[in-house]
């Protein structure tokens, strides 16, 4: 009986150690998660009940990458410890977006460090700033550029869940000009620009009826003298889309500013929910322009503006 006891005891503890040997052997041989935060949105602006702060992860492998029970520390005026999701995933070259409510990020000052399950650290970025809430985020630029300095990160106009945009060619226009090309609608584009050229801001009532109409105030700020086309339109849920509506057209001198307004009617039976703002920029200067198809055109960028909530 002791004996046979023995051997049982002997048998569990062999297989005990076959158990911890594979675990420790499949987390030996498990490839390290290639995952970056690639954009960070401090101050988003506006009212802190419908604006939210997010972070973007990018996952630049061709593999999914799972990271459930991940967490971010956020180290600013405050230490934060946000946990994601036990479901979440990243699929491959993909981006996963996450939430957050903007106190618990500082524009005054935060770095971001990124964990997994184990603790390990991911990754990390430099104490990031940003006190303007104007739509621009902290990017890794070109796409996911991570040579762990400060030069990876640029504060840019906000590509939420997309790509930052890739630098392929380098410029036979000045030594400051950046040449970016992309496929939009399946066409060659290829955009020309110098960075820091203009903001774009905007206001609105927090909350809006049905079948009320409210003024959005929309304002450019150009650092550059440019030409500008600013158009507009709006969404509302189940009700559809607006027409574009052309706000201003004309040239800016460095420095300057011009404001509009865009009326928005509510239908009536519209679902509660935040309105949906897009706001399209076409600008141009003898640096600045896009090539489609051969043919030179004022370059152009979309901002989405969240908001009024509609209430019922």
């Amino acid at each position: 009986m002791g004996r046979k006891l023995t051997l049982t005891l002997l048998s569990m503890f062999t297989l005990y150690l076959l158990i911890v040997g594979n675990a420790q052997m499949a987390v030996a041989h498990r490839p390290k998660a290639k995952v970056v935060i690639n954009e960070v949105e401090l101050n988003p602006g506006g009212r802190k009940l419908f604006n939210k702060a997010w972070i973007e992860l990018f996952n630049p492998s061709d593999e999914v990458v799972p990271i459930g029970n991940w967490i971010i520390e956020a180290f600013g005026m405050k230490h934060v410890i946000i946990r994601l999701p036990l479901e979440a995933i990243i699929r491959p070259k993909g981006y996963y977006v996450l939430l957050i409510e903007p106190d618990l990020l500082s524009p005054q000052g935060t770095q971001l460090v990124l964990r997994d399950l184990s603790g390990v650290e991911i990754d990390r970025t430099p104490t990031l700033r940003d006190p303007y809430g104007d739509g621009r985020t902290w990017q890794r630029y070109p796409n996911g550029a991570d040579t762990d300095t400060s030069l990876d990160w640029k504060l840019r106009v906000g590509t939420k869940g997309y790509s930052n945009g890739e630098v392929k060619l380098a410029t036979e226009l000045t030594s400051t000009t950046t040449i970016i090309e992309g496929v939009i609608k399946e066409e060659a584009v290829s955009f020309h620009y110098l960075e820091g050229g203009f903001t774009i801001q905007a206001w609105y009532p927090a909350v809006v009826k049905p079948g009320e109409s409210v003024n959005v105030r929309i304002k450019l700020k150009t650092y550059r003298a440019l030409n500008f086309t600013l158009e507009a339109c709006y969404g509302y849920g189940a009700k559809g889309w607006s027409d574009w509506v052309e706000l201003f057209k004309g040239p800016l001198t460095a420095g300057s500013e011009r404001s509009a307004s865009l009326k928005v009617k509510v239908p009536l039976g519209t679902e509660e929910g935040a309105l949906i703002m897009c706001v399209k920029v076409y600008f141009s200067s003898p640096e600045d322009y896009m090539v489609v198809r051969g043919t030179r055109r004022p370059a152009v960028f979309q901002v989405v503006f969240q908001g009024p909530y509609v209430r019922g």
